[in-house]
């Protein structure tokens, strides 16, 4: 995961790539919990996070003018 400074400074594309990619990875965390494979349920709530966050700043992106 990025941090929040580093994701400001990506451009549009390649937020939309970063939520592509952060979606992948909680789907398999949510296999992973719920087969007993991993013992890390905390990190479902922080990608859900990271994902509301960079969704959030695509919407900026995209409503910014000459965004």
């Amino acid at each position: 995961m990025l941090t929040k400074q580093e994701i400001r400074a990506l451009p549009l594309k390649e937020l939309l790539q970063e939520v592509l990619k952060s979606e992948h990875e909680l789907l398999r965390e949510k296999f992973a919990v719920k087969g007993g494979h991993s013992k890390a349920s905390h990190m479902l709530r922080d990608l859900r996070k990271y994902i509301a966050r960079l969704q959030t700043l695509i919407r900026e992106k995209q409503s910014a003018p000459g965004g």
